[in-house]
């Protein structure tokens, strides 16, 4: 779903290079037919003559990546959601050699992930939390330390964050501005993800059974989010459930917060950093909504208050 957005980003701001494992006229139907989401991309046409050219590479292993010739294209930032990219040397393989000799002196990057020539982009932008060790790239969540982008010296590679990590940071943040989080836990219901099957055939997990469920999944989602509130790190945790919704997830939070307050006192903390410093990224709202009303919302959470 982030690739297919991100094609209406490419329209919009005029952007050239994309690569997918698909073949172009099956991304093209995939992209105009779009089920759940709003496109504006409904007027894409494989042919000869083009008005606007998108260059669709189909590469499906690190060699074939490191082949793109991004700069060729004009590309200084890739987008990476391809699930590929687990820590910062996997991102690495869209970078000049150059930038990946100095950034990552101190570290083994196999031959596989570096470029032969210096024909790669600027910057990665990867659309998930990184796992494991190598976590030394920023994660910046929009509305909450996006600086981070413009530090210098900058590092070449960021994390978006997950989706529900974008969810719940700004919530974290105007709460634990205004009164202070000694300890929460996250409850995320989740919306159905590719991993899931429909008829439950095999899968690695247990639990990826048929999309009829409900099904318990750990989330790396509260752990991600201290990497930015540090000082939560260790009080903050939490669980998903997989549910059988086409789109939105909704996330719930229990705090320890410092001191005695209010439900009120909280929903005006909320509603007044939705109306200030997160305007267009944190939604308030009093209305009784269900998942459907919020689909095609650009915000990264909205709260429901009760």
């Amino acid at each position: 779903k982030l690739q297919q957005k991100g094609v209406d980003v490419q329209f919009e701001y005029g952007q050239d290079g994309k690569q997918d494992t698909h073949p172009g006229f099956y991304w093209i139907r995939l992209v105009t037919r779009e089920s759940y989401i709003d496109s504006v991309s409904n007027t894409i046409k494989e042919r000869d003559k083009r008005t606007h050219k998108i260059y669709l590479m189909n590469k499906r292993s690190p060699t074939g990546v490191a082949e793109i010739p991004w700069a060729d294209f004009g590309v200084d930032y890739v987008m990476e959601s391809s699930a590929f990219a687990k820590n910062t040397v996997d991102a690495a393989i869209h970078l000049n050699p150059g930038i990946v000799d100095s950034v990552f002196a101190d570290l083994d990057v196999p031959a596989s992930n570096k470029r032969k020539n210096n024909d790669g982009a600027k910057r990665v932008i990867v659309s998930t939390g990184f796992s494991g060790e190598l976590t030394d790239a920023p994660m910046v969540m929009i509305g909450v330390n996006q600086e981070e982008l413009i530090k210098k010296p900058y590092h070449p590679i960021s994390s978006n964050a997950s989706c529900t990590t974008n969810c719940i940071g700004p919530m974290i943040q105007a709460v634990h501005q205004e009164f202070g989080i000694v300890r929460a836990v996250l409850n995320t219901v989740h919306s159905l993800t590719a991993s899931q099957d429909a008829l439950g055939t095999f899968s690695g997990k247990y639990r990826d059974g048929a999309l009829a469920n409900i099904s318990p999944a750990s989330t790396g989602a509260a752990r991600n989010t201290t990497q930015i509130f540090t000082d939560l790190k260790g009080k903050f945790d939490g669980i998903a459930l997989r549910v059988p919704v086409a789109d939105v997830s909704l996330s719930e939070i229990a705090m320890v917060v410092k001191g005695n307050v209010t439900a009120e006192e909280i929903n005006a903390a909320l509603e007044h950093a939705s109306e200030t410093y997160l305007n267009g990224i944190l939604g308030y709202s009093e209305d009784n909504l269900k998942s459907t009303d919020i689909i095609n919302e650009s915000r990264s959470v909205v709260i429901q208050a009760r």
